[in-house]
């Protein structure tokens, strides 16, 4: 793969990162606003019910009430999946979210604007959908085309004619709600953009080159993270020093390219061992054939098994060493 392919695929990859961190974004905003909703819409229901007896009131507090069940198992749907790593299609979810929530406020506009011409809770939405939602253009556009969709289905055959100034008031309010939604997606965007670069640029100064692995600071970093669950669970640690015998013979003997190849087969030799026993490890490379392994989460007779499997792994790669123990590496 030439240089050109290996940089676009990164760039492609690096812009699927970007907008799902923003989708994530915009899932946490919708939890909170679902949660919010649960906090409010019992008081709004209590203002309804005190407010009138009539029966457009009566409806509009039956439909919030019924939407209150609702949003409460969204809402939890939405918690499980942040708890789960977003592993659940929470793109469709938090979409799906505000879709339900037009559809509910498509039912509560209806009576509020054929009881008393009041377009308010479909304002209210528009905006607030603009506000908390970050959609890409296309995502945007179908969510603008419902709600017109709802705006006519309330209308529609209503003896409250629009009149021309609340024609111009809903196109300014769309207009208000694009610029909104439009400037806090790409706002979102290059702040998340940003973010990833300076991560990128850490990672990058954190990982050895050659081999891949972290290195001196990469490890430091890393054992920081560590130590903040190893030390008040009070669990064993364990340290895996290697060191390639006699590599400066290595190289005067096979030369330097040979010896970059020899230290990247070792080093995923390392990782690939680490890996087998499927619990918490760090491999690092600290030095230039010295590699360190720090193992946290096993029981004290296990860091000995893993040490001389990591060994005879190395071993096992037969790779040729004129002076090294059983002319092998």
């Amino acid at each position: 793969m030439t240089n050109d392919k290996k940089e676009l695929n990164t760039d492609r990859r690096n812009r699927k990162l970007i907008t799902r961190k923003t989708k994530e974004s915009c899932f946490k905003r919708a939890y909170a606003f679902a949660l919010s909703l649960i906090a409010i819409e019992p008081i709004l229901i209590l203002l309804f019910v005190g407010w009138g007896y009539e029966t457009p009131i009566k409806r509009i507090a039956s439909m919030l009430a019924v939407f209150w069940v609702v949003n409460s198992i969204l809402a939890y749907i939405m918690y499980t999946n942040i708890v789960e790593n977003y592993r659940v299609l929470f793109v469709w979810l938090s979409r799906g979210y505000f879709v339900v929530l037009l559809a509910i406020i498509t039912f509560v506009q209806w009576y509020a604007y054929r009881g008393y011409g009041s377009l308010f809770f479909y304002f209210a939405y528009v905006l607030l959908a603009a506000f908390i939602l970050y959609t890409t253009n296309f995502e945007y556009i179908i969510l603008a085309a419902l709600e017109a969709a709802s705006l006519v289905l309330v209308t529609y055959g209503s003896e409250i004619v629009l009149k021309r100034e609340d024609i111009f008031v809903i196109i300014c309010v769309h207009l208000l709600a694009a610029i909104i939604s439009r400037d806090g997606y790409y706002s979102k965007r290059k702040i998340i953009e940003s973010a990833s670069k300076v991560k990128r640029g850490e990672n990058a100064a954190e990982r050895d080159p050659l081999t891949k692995l972290v290195n001196r600071r990469g490890l430091e970093r890393e054992l920081e993270t560590v130590f903040e669950h190893v030390i008040p669970n009070r669990s064993l640690v364990g340290v895996i020093l290697i060191d390639i015998d006699h590599f400066k013979a290595y190289n005067d003997t096979f030369g330097h390219p040979e010896g970059d190849v020899c230290l990247q087969k070792v080093a995923a030799s390392l990782s690939s061992t680490i890996k087998k026993f499927g619990k918490e490890g760090i491999t690092s490379r600290i030095g230039g054939e010295e590699f360190l392994i720090f193992l946290y989460g096993y029981k004290k007779e296990m860091f000995y098994n893993i040490a001389e499997t990591v060994r005879t792994d190395v071993e096992n790669l037969a790779i040729k060493h004129a002076t090294g123990p059983n002319d092998v590496v």
